[in-house]
């Protein structure tokens, strides 16, 4: 599926105990990641050329440097780390300053710049639920756009993370009917996703996600999410993983 995901679920090695200090760890590594070659090339025909594509299932370093630091960024809000949280937002705008020239779809690309800025604002002001909603909008943008470059591929295997930050994000801003929809979405990303995991017979992770998938759909309160939700997040990582 993605070459890319393992750079984006970096941020997202989780443990259903723990879950703080990695999210710091996460931030720290996400926001020192070094940017590497773009993979794009010229074209030097004299005549006016558009954005250089790179080529079918490659995925520019640039928007996987992106997708890393905005996981990176979501984990160190999550923890309150306002320091590891700043460096975040410093990588993401040096990552973006060499995002646009090979982009395919410059409506998203925007879309990740102005999150990235909001995002900057938010942690000016050290509002953690705010901070985490723009920094997931922007995992979100990123997994959209890099679909353009893979044939074939879609980003629903990535969207189990999404959607579980989105709990997150529901529970630090106790916001009961983000809970609700995100639990919805994520139950049909699980039905298209589900049947790629079941042929290549995972029935271990399979279960684990369905088991958590089912305690959340059956959850009543706020604090009833949130032992599901950390199970799910950990076993999404996997998956997302097992299906690179």
């Amino acid at each position: 599926m993605f070459i890319w995901i393992a750079v984006l679920t970096i941020a997202l090695g989780i443990s259903c105990g723990g879950r703080a200090k990695q999210r710091t760890t996460a931030g720290s590594e996400g926001a020192t990641r070094q940017a590497g070659t773009s993979g794009t090339s010229g074209n030097s025909d004299s005549a006016p050329q558009h954005a250089a594509t790179p080529p079918a299932d490659r995925i520019p370093i640039e928007l996987q440097l992106v997708g890393g630091n905005s996981t990176a960024l979501f984990d160190a809000a999550y923890a309150s780390d306002w320091d590891g949280a700043k460096e975040s937002v410093g990588a993401l705008e040096a990552a973006e300053d060499r995002l646009r020239s090979p982009m395919p779809d410059t409506t998203i690309a925007d879309q990740i710049f102005n999150y990235t800025h909001a995002a900057k604002d938010d942690v000016r002001d050290r509002n953690r639920p705010s901070a985490m909603d723009d920094a997931n909008k922007i995992t979100r943008a990123v997994a959209d756009l890099a679909e353009k470059f893979r044939s074939g591929a879609t980003a629903r295997p990535m969207l189990l993370g999404y959607y579980g930050r989105q709990l997150e994000i529901g529970l630090v801003a106790n916001r009961p009917e983000l809970l609700r929809r995100a639990t919805a979405d994520l139950k049909g990303v699980w039905r298209d996703v589900q049947p790629e995991l079941e042929r290549r017979g995972d029935t271990e992770d399979d279960k684990r996600f369905t088991d958590a998938l089912v305690a959340l759909d059956g959850a009543k309160r706020p604090r009833d999410y949130v032992a599901p939700t950390r199970a799910e997040l950990a076993v999404a990582d996997r998956i997302a993983k097992a299906l690179d």
